[in-house]
């Protein structure tokens, strides 16, 4: 038993190590102008989505092989998102929206600011560089003020989720719409233990240290009792393998898309 807690140790350290290196090499490529990246990457294998690019390959990250875009840095689940968003909404229709953008990520924040006809808002607890400081628990905003909100991988963060999505809920307008993204189990039910505070027992339970829960399929159930309608899209009903692989979309990634129940 004492050798196994080693050997988990020991690959934790490494795979730290791993994430490490990803994020110096991530944070001095978004340092460079986007046409370099796409001229120094340029390949035929891969297409990226977000900032179509084409590319030789995905640049690795912990354990994923296939990560990051070396042009971006978009992630496996936000080119899925990026698609949908494209592809499935009324984002790019013309017609004026509120957005709001939690934890914004760092290949779609100067993308969506450049819509127009968004009146575009981002939103974090920790991040200094958002617009508004907000606990997802006590949004400060009034009933229905938001057209649009996206939040994707911050609910397994969250103690209180069912609060916050019941305050998501509070904000979005009638016709409005939602899409959540989380790490998911799809075979299994939410596994959560808010007494877990060891950070090893975190990422060994949750996939992460600063994890409450790993989602299961009831994510879904969770949604629809804080007061939303909910369609589960999965990127196996929508791409083929060779999409899949090519954009480097992992076939089972999940998103959900939410209005608000009538």
């Amino acid at each position: 038993m004492g050798f196994q807690l080693s050997e988990l140790k020991l690959m934790g350290l490494a795979r730290h190590r791993q994430m490490l290196w990803s994020r110096i090499k991530m944070k001095l490529l978004l340092a460079l102008p986007e046409t370099w990246k796409k001229a120094g990457f340029y390949g035929k294998a891969h297409y990226c989505p977000v900032c179509a690019s084409h590319i030789r390959h995905y640049q690795p990250f912990g354990h994923m092989t296939q990560s990051w875009c070396p042009v971006c840095a978009s992630m496996q689940w936000q080119r899925f998102a990026w698609l949908f968003l494209q592809q499935q909404t009324n984002l790019w229709d013309g017609k004026p929206k509120r957005m709001l953008h939690i934890a914004p990520e760092i290949a779609f924040e100067p993308r969506l600011r450049r819509i127009a006809n968004l009146d575009y808002l981002t939103g974090d607890l920790c991040n200094p560089h958002v617009m508004v400081k907000l606990d997802v628990t006590d949004i400060p905003f009034a009933d229905q003020s938001f057209d649009v909100i996206f939040c994707s991988h911050v609910m397994e963060h969250v103690p209180d989720d069912r609060k916050a999505l019941r305050e998501f809920v509070r904000v979005l307008s009638t016709d409005g719409w939602a899409v959540f993204l989380v790490p998911i189990r799809m075979h299994r039910r939410t596994d959560e233990d808010l007494k877990v505070t060891d950070p090893q027992e975190r990422e060994r339970r949750f996939g992460q240290h600063d994890h409450v829960r790993f989602y299961g399929w009831d994510f879904e159930e969770r949604l629809t009792e804080s007061g939303f309608h909910v369609t589960v899209v999965r990127a196996s009903d929508r791409l083929t393998a060779k999409q899949c692989e090519q954009m480097g979309i992992h076939a089972k990634e999940v998103l959900f898309y939410c209005q608000k129940q009538l």
